[in-house]
């Protein structure tokens, strides 16, 4: 179903998160004309768009150890055994 927040679970698992989650999410067409209530500005305070004209909201960029959570402080010094996930120190 829509919107269940399920999906980044299965992205996860099916290990396609780099391909699927290493982009810009975007938002809105905004407008170059200053008369449009979607008017994005302009100089320095415009907002930022992509080539089609969407606000650009949020880059974001995903690395393969993102997969697992780091193994808590406490968890590796209680038990001297357990190595930290990789990426994390």
């Amino acid at each position: 179903m829509a919107f269940e927040g399920l999906r980044y679970f299965d992205v996860l698992r099916w290990g396609i998160a780099k391909e699927e989650l290493n982009h810009t999410f975007t938002g809105v067409k905004l407008s170059d004309d200053p008369h449009a209530r979607n008017y994005r500005g302009s100089g320095s305070t415009a907002s930022p768009v992509d080539k089609d004209g969407y606000y650009k909201f949020e880059t974001r960029s995903w690395s393969d150890h993102n997969r697992y959570f780091p193994i808590p402080q406490n968890d590796l010094n209680v038990d001297k055994n357990l190595k930290q996930n990789e990426g994390y120190h």
